[in-house]
C-alpha cells in the first residue's frame, strides 16, 4: 500500500474515534453513572494533560528520532486507555484513566501531521487529500455513529470507539518509517 493511503488510512481511524467520542462520549459516561460535574472533571483531565503531554511526546520523538515506533505505543496505550474505562466506576480511577488518555491520544495527531507534511513536501504529494479523509471519517462517525446507536440498543459508543481505536493501532503499524 503506497504512503499517502497508509496515511489517509491512519487521519480516518483516528478521526472516526473523535467523530464517536466527541458528542457520544459524555452521553456514555453519565449512562454509567457520573454525574454531570465528574464528567466535565474527567474531560478536563484529558484536555489539560494534553497541553503537557504534546510537547514531552514532540521532545521524545526528536530525540528518539522515529515516529512509527512512538505512534504505535501511543496507539496501544490509547486503546488500553478506552478499555480500562470498562472495567472500573472507581472515580479516582477514572481520573487516571483520563489522565493516560490525554497522554496517548492527543500526541498522535500532531506527530502525524509531521508525517504527512514530510512527505507531502519531499514527494509532492497532495496534503489535503490525505488528510480528506480524517475529515469525512469524523463526520460519518458523528452522523452514522448517532444512527447506530439508536438503532442498536445493545451497541455502546465505547464498543464504536474501541473499533476505532484498534482501527488506529493496525493502521499505524501501516505508516511509513520516517526518520526525524
Amino acid at each position: 500500500v503506497n504512503t499517502p493511503i497508509r496515511l489517509s488510512i491512519f487521519y480516518g481511524t483516528a478521526f472516526f474515534v473523535i467523530g464517536v467520542y466527541t458528542p457520544f462520549w459524555p452521553a456514555w459516561l453519565s449512562e454509567n453513572g457520573l454525574e454531570p460535574r465528574e464528567i466535565g472533571i474527567l474531560l478536563a483531565v484529558t484536555t489539560w494533560t494534553r497541553v503537557a503531554a504534546g510537547p514531552l511526546v514532540a521532545q521524545a520523538a526528536d530525540h528518539y528520532g522515529q515516529l512509527k515506533p512512538i505512534m504505535v505505543a501511543l496507539a496501544i496505550m490509547t486503546l488500553f486507555s478506552f478499555f480500562l474505562y470498562s472495567q472500573t466506576t472507581n472515580y479516582t480511577l477514572l481520573i487516571a484513566i483520563a489522565f493516560l488518555l490525554g497522554c496517548s491520544f492527543s500526541p498522535m495527531l500532531p506527530l502525524a501531521e509531521t508525517m504527512t507534511l514530510d512527505i507531502a513536501s519531499n514527494t509532492g504529494v497532495d496534503y489535503g487529500r490525505m488528510r480528506l479523509w480524517g475529515s469525512l471519517a469524523f463526520i460519518l462517525a458523528a452522523l452514522g455513529g448517532g444512527t447506530l446507536l439508536n438503532s442498536r440498543p445493545d451497541l455502546q459508543a465505547l464498543d464504536l470507539i474501541l473499533f476505532g481505536c484498534a482501527a488506529i493501532v493496525l493502521s499505524c503499524f501501516l505508516l511509513p518509517d520516517l526518520q526525524l
